[in-house]
């Protein structure tokens, strides 16, 4: 359970005090890499990469978790981060498939306010 505990943690500075803030950050950081000609999908793919890292440490968690006390509040907190994580990733995800198909779509799409993370924090 400390395990888990740190991993929460680790996720939690990562993602900040809100999720919106956090799709934010990562999509101005995109942006200022579309300015300057810098690889853009780079900022989308690492952070994609960092979660899927917390994740799999999660669902390694979560197994162990299983074997030593069986389905538990303990396993559901942690089925409960996973779900958070890949709401995280799956909306990320649809910022770089439109990122790749188009990158002036997705700077579109985000100033009408209409990128998912958008819609579900109004």
């Amino acid at each position: 359970m400390n395990r888990f505990i740190r991993l929460v943690k680790r996720l939690d500075r990562m993602i900040g005090d809100s999720e919106f803030i956090f799709f934010e950050t990562v999509y101005k950081q995109f942006a200022s890499r579309v300015v300057t000609c810098q690889e853009p999908q780079e900022v989308l793919d690492d952070a994609i990469s960092k979660l899927s890292k917390i994740q799999l440490h999660l669902e390694r968690c979560s197994a162990v978790m299983l074997q030593e006390v069986g389905v538990g509040a303990e396993v559901g907190t942690i089925d409960a981060e996973l779900r958070r994580i890949r709401s995280i990733q799956q909306q990320l995800e649809a910022m770089l498939c439109e990122a790749m198909l188009d990158l002036k779509a997705l700077i579109t799409t985000h100033t009408r306010g209409e990128l998912p993370y958008q819609r579900t924090s109004m």
